[in-house]
């Protein structure tokens, strides 16, 4: 996606405004009066999936121009000689972590053909004029130099390239948290002739921060001469926009002991809609973390895509609850923020996944569905958690297969709780368990040995398997729940106990 790709869509369909999303989503319209009553937000800093010089709105915010008369292409770029090194090329070799990547886009991963010039035209095609070998096999890049030197420099670039023959000093490709870090000049595009954008408008309200019910503070008793503002009626000639989550009371959040340190999703709470007189109501577009005391925020969010819409039964109905409904073929969600706080890489971590969800019948097919992704992408599927309703399993370059479990379908139309959970068993490896909960009563546990493995919590999805763009979950996910620990029997029964009401559960597991 481009600027010039999306207004000639835009052209197309006669439409006089255009917008983009996302780095890749392209929005056309008529009525410039809806972009012009929405406030004016800052987060329009996304590149262009298809030229990183342009850019194409951010998350949840739309860059909005005016449709023109499409000006001519710009001339193709110069032809790349083949590059020699020379040293003004060379920034030097600093220290990385995957926590915080020094250069932040992961370009490729190559056991047969990295090298210097290999990666440079990665970096080249991409629009970013910086790159660094890292680990022999990968090629990272940026844009930010003081990011680049952030970590401070390294003497550990010794890991001979996979692609190069020689042995020499300008045939290494960084180290185990070592990158080798090269600038070079990028190419100039000329000046676009697209017009300036008229506005950069948020696409929904941001939720407010989800904490319990609302008291005063008994510091700053309320003023009785000063009541609260009256609630304004809709006005009908605009559309609707997206409302602000209401306050969640207290009962509604899991006790203390039983919160995850991970993440907690709950779609009660923060889930951000966006419904217009056009489309099918209760889109929904985010789904924003409970906050609670006992962490301070992060902010971590689900950019939801696709067929994705909000089911909020009346609180009268009985095993009836708020969740995202997945339509199946297109929905899924996508985790904003990078890498999950308090999340432990370590071989042996503990940890436990929960989901609470039920399957759509009428998408119940023979395919796979998906419930959640760690670090599973089409580049790079090292130290990767794959888990559906059908298997699950742990897997790295390193190591293969640490771990790997077919596991029984659960029943469609009702509500189930899965868990998959890992310990260290204190002999260098882990003991893995699966457990699944459901109408019957029965908490029913598989437990088996597992290899230890690293688990890397980036490119975190839920709803399909990212990798091979298929396996879409079709039904409603109301709770996901990611633990820093291991959740043990009596853990596990609190969790069936706090959430029977909602689900209509039996409350004693048997």
């Amino acid at each position: 996606m481009t600027l010039d790709l999306c207004r000639s869509l835009a052209l197309e369909k006669d439409l006089p405004y255009f917008g983009l999303e996302a780095g890749q989503e392209c929005f056309g319209g008529i009525d410039i009066l809806r972009v012009l009553v929405r406030q004016q937000s800052t987060s329009c800093d996304m590149p262009c999936a298809g030229n990183a010089r342009q850019v194409c709105g951010g998350v949840l915010a739309l860059s909005v121009y005016a449709t023109q008369p499409q000006s001519p292409p710009p001339p193709p770029p110069p032809p790349l000689y083949p590059h020699a090194m020379i040293s003004h090329d060379l920034v030097g070799c600093y220290s990385d972590d995957e926590t915080y990547r020094v250069l932040p886009y992961l370009l490729d991963v190559s056991y047969t053909m990295m090298n210097m010039e290999y990666c440079r035209q990665k970096a080249l095609a991409e629009g970013l004029t910086l790159y660094g070998m890292e680990s022999g096999r990968e090629c990272w890049a940026g844009l930010d130099a003081a990011r680049a030197r952030s970590l401070g420099p390294s003497s550990d670039c010794n890991t001979p390239c996979t692609g190069s023959s020689s042995s020499s000093s300008d045939a290494m490709c960084g180290g185990d948290g070592a990158i080798l870090i090269f600038a070079l000049a990028p190419y100039v595009w000329p000046p676009s002739m697209l017009p300036l954008p008229i506005y950069n408008v948020p696409i929904y309200n941001s939720p407010p921060p989800v904490y319990g019910p609302y008291s005063p503070n008994p510091a700053y008793p309320p003023n009785p001469a000063y009541p609260p503002n009256p609630a304004y009626p809709p006005n009908p000639s605009h559309p609707s926009y997206p409302p602000s989550p209401p306050l969640v009371e207290v009962d509604n959040l899991l006790p203390e002991r039983l919160r995850p340190g991970a993440a907690y999703f709950d779609a009660s709470f923060g889930v951000s809609v966006y419904s217009d007189p056009y489309y099918e109501d209760d889109i929904a577009m985010a789904w924003e973390e409970v906050e609670i005391p006992q962490r301070a925020s992060q902010g971590n969010t689900f950019l939801l895509q696709g067929d994705c819409s909000l089911t909020s039964p009346p609180a009268t109905s009985s095993g009836e609850s708020a969740a995202i409904r997945f339509g199946g073929s297109s929905c899924f969600g996508v985790f904003v923020n990078g890498l999950l706080p308090n999340w432990d890489t370590s071989p042996t971590s503990a940890f436990s996944i929960v989901w609470i969800g039920r399957f759509d019948n009428s998408k119940r097919g023979t395919e796979e569905q998906t419930y959640v992704t760690f670090s599973r992408t089409g580049v790079d599927y090292d130290r990767e958690l794959y888990w559906t309703d059908e298997q699950a399993f742990i897997y790295s370059y390193a190591k293969g297969f640490s771990f790997d479990l077919v596991t029984p379908r659960p029943a469609a139309e009702q509500w189930t709780m899965q868990v998959l959970s890992r310990r260290p068993d204190g002999k260098g490896d882990v003991v893995m368990s699966y457990s699944s909960y459901n109408m019957s009563g029965v908490m029913s546990t598989w437990t088996l040995p597992g290899g230890a493995c690293e688990v890397a919590s980036d490119h975190l999805v839920i709803g399909k398997d990212f990798r091979d763009g298929n396996k879409f979950f079709g039904g409603d996910l109301a709770i996901f729940l990611v633990y820093n620990r291991f959740l043990d029997e009596g853990e596990l029964q609190g969790l069936v106990e706090f959430y029977a009401p909602r689900f209509a559960w039996p409350t004693n597991p048997k």
